[in-house]
């Protein structure tokens, strides 16, 4: 055999592999936010779904403090598969303390077995910060004035990419009005999962249950891909029912019910 149909070879494996991607779902813990819920009882419910795969939401660098972390790895290890969300409210600079808090991120990631920790570049003040991080880069929403341009110079080739389809929503209503099917299209070979919600009339990240036919112009998208769930819930029977709704709306995605 040549290399050159050797090469050949993995080129359709790989194709074969993408056509029988399966999708899968899972859910962030920050969806809970405004629920009396610890962690580790959010990890609980949201295994509770019957859903794929789990992200867990930071706050801030002080919850790692907190943390038992055999506990948390033994909550999740039930997950087909699991994430890290980067601290949301941490600005990353180059300064020592910062990258003493990035390599207990890394610690973290691996103690607890998460294939990839999520950051805002727009908290990153340069990509070098994450060289020893197992990073993806998400996509940013208009009022954090980082478009697809900035994406594009921040990020570096072997990064894998995180999109959040609220935060193209965003950019929809002017500047790119394709910017979820760009998005999708550009990275296609290097999406590690996509984040999903509803960009509502009253804030970002509103749950699909409350609008259902938000998914419609969605569905199609998410199919073949590892998909997060970033709704903020007022109650636990509405991560339920959002679920459900999912799982009855997106071909190929099954859950345990």
């Amino acid at each position: 055999v040549t290399l050159e149909t050797s090469f050949l070879i993995a080129k359709v494996e790989n194709s074969f592999e993408g056509l029988f991607h399966m999708t899968k779902l899972g859910v962030g813990t920050g969806c809970f936010y405004r629920l009396d819920m610890s962690q580790f009882e959010r990890i609980e419910y949201i295994e509770s779904l019957g859903v794929d795969g789990v992200e867990l939401t930071l706050s801030d660098g002080d919850e790692l403090d907190q943390m038992d972390y055999a506990r948390i790895s033994a909550a999740v290890e039930g997950f087909d598969f699991v994430t890290i969300h980067s601290p949301i409210r941490k600005k990353f600079k180059e300064t020592e303390a910062d990258r003493k808090m990035l390599d207990r991120i890394e610690l973290f990631r691996q103690e607890i077995g998460a294939e990839t920790v999520v950051f805002h570049p727009d908290n990153v003040e340069s990509i070098a910060l994450l060289e020893d991080v197992k990073a993806s880069i998400e996509n940013m929403q208009k009022r954090k004035s980082f478009d697809r341009h900035d994406l594009e110079n921040f990020i570096e080739e072997g990064y894998p990419v995180v999109i959040d389809t609220v935060h193209a929503d965003t950019w929809e209503e002017g500047s790119y009005p394709d910017e979820k099917n760009y998005l999708f299209s550009k990275y296609a070979g290097r999406i590690n999962h996509v984040h999903t919600s509803v960009n509502g009339p009253e804030e970002e990240h509103e749950p699909f249950s409350d609008h259902p036919e938000a998914l419609d112009g969605l569905k199609n998208l998410l199919v073949s891909h590892k998909i997060i769930l970033e709704s903020k819930f007022s109650s636990k029977d509405q991560a339920r029912k959002e679920v459900g709704l999912l799982a009855d709306s997106i071909d190929g995605l099954k859950i345990d019910r």
